[in-house]
């Protein structure tokens, strides 16, 4: 798309509307590829790139690792190099072929155990009423900056628990849950990463390669912060 006639400031808003745009428009799942590349061209010697990719393919590791074998060969095309000479990337396949010989009955029967007794589903969309119907799915984001003060406190809080910075904000999402769904046995799923998977070249993997656990917590008067 052409937008050498557009000054910096235009080519911002442009650039944010595209965006929300592209966000908005989402991808039919039944559709192949669920990607797309939109490319800006600002000026002979600057172009922008859109690049918008399903989570369902691809993981943040390995949009970083095909955004660096992308400019590397870019950059050789145009200073006149030879494109780099490494190994092909190591399949999928070979990692979903592991993560199948995975299962097993004890894993079967760990999860049943764990989840014995799990409480009726409650989704925060059904918590949290919507001023607007036609709002209830629209995506939204709020930053909110933690002070040096308070990051010290959080941090000398996780070390008197023994627990990660993680586990801290974990237990506050359980919180928040128990609070808004009136119930003290919760489970939310936890995203994680599957690399540490004694696979072949997994670190040089493209593919989705995170896995999303369980975690249930039950809460006791005790425990009301």
């Amino acid at each position: 798309e052409d937008w050498l006639t557009k000054t910096d400031e235009q080519r911002r808003a442009a650039l944010e509307r595209r965006v929300d745009e592209d966000r908005t428009l989402g991808f039919y799942l039944t559709m192949a590829p669920l990607m797309r590349l939109v490319v800006f061209r600002c000026s002979a010697h600057k172009s922008i790139l859109l690049w918008t990719v399903h989570h369902l393919i691809l993981d943040g590791w390995s949009c970083d690792v095909i955004r660096k074998q992308a400019f590397a060969d870019y950059n050789a095309a145009v200073t006149g190099r030879p494109l780099t000479s490494e190994p092909p990337l190591p399949q999928f396949q070979n990692f979903v072929s592991w993560l199948v010989r995975q299962k097993s009955p004890s894993a079967q029967h760990f999860w049943r155990q764990e989840l014995a007794g799990m409480p009726e589903s409650v989704f925060i969309s059904e918590l949290l009423a919507s001023p607007r119907a036609d709002e209830s799915t629209t995506q939204r984001e709020r930053e909110w900056s933690l002070t040096e003060c308070l990051s010290a406190e959080l941090r000398a809080l996780a070390g008197r628990q023994g627990v990660t910075l993680s586990a801290l904000f974990q237990a506050a999402w359980a919180t928040l849950l128990v609070r808004y769904g009136q119930q003290r046995d919760v489970v939310f799923g936890l995203v994680v990463s599957g690399r540490a998977a004694p696979v072949a070249g997994i670190e040089r993997m493209v593919g989705n390669l995170i896995n999303t656990v369980p975690f249930r917590l039950t809460l006791t008067p005790a425990d009301d912060w």
